[in-house]
């Protein structure tokens, strides 16, 4: 994740003792108000691959850590304090039924595979246009690190 090509809007700081890799991680966080976010605008293509790690440490309830695409969803990676777990979170198009949709993944060390977390969402339908791609908190603290987005 390099810093300079993301947006920040609230409460964030640079955390060098709490990584995964390189100089640091993006401490962000938010009281009982409204969303913390940080995010990056104008991405060309329609379907994309976020992938990340995540550290979350809830405050009060309800208390999520959110990814979005402006085209697609909003949507829930943890609703509770979780330590390091790496995410893939894919949106994608599907033009035979002109339907969009979203699917969230973690990675299982043990097996070196992606394990997808529940169903995949239906984010409706029409053609995706490029958009912003997200991150919010609720309630509590979390740490983003090594940060990818991938065209699908």
């Amino acid at each position: 994740m390099t810093i300079t090509d993301w947006e920040f809007n609230g409460n964030f700081a640079l955390d060098t003792g709490t990584k995964i890799e390189g100089n640091g991680s993006l401490k962000i966080w938010a009281g009982s108000g409204p969303t913390t976010w940080v995010s990056r605008k104008n991405f060309s293509a329609t379907q994309l691959q976020v992938v990340l790690y995540l550290k979350a440490s809830m405050g009060a309830s309800p208390f999520d850590v959110r990814v979005l695409h402006g085209s697609y969803a909003d949507l829930v990676l943890v609703n509770g304090s979780i330590d390091w777990t790496r995410f893939r979170v894919t949106f994608w198009y599907d033009s035979t039924t002109n339907t969009k949709f979203a699917r969230i993944e973690t990675w299982d060390p043990s097996t070196n595979s992606w394990v997808r977390q529940g169903n995949d969402v239906n984010c409706g339908t029409g053609t995706p246009a490029p958009d912003t791609i997200g991150f919010n908190i609720y309630n509590g603290t979390a740490w983003i690190d090594d940060v990818y987005v991938y065209t699908v």
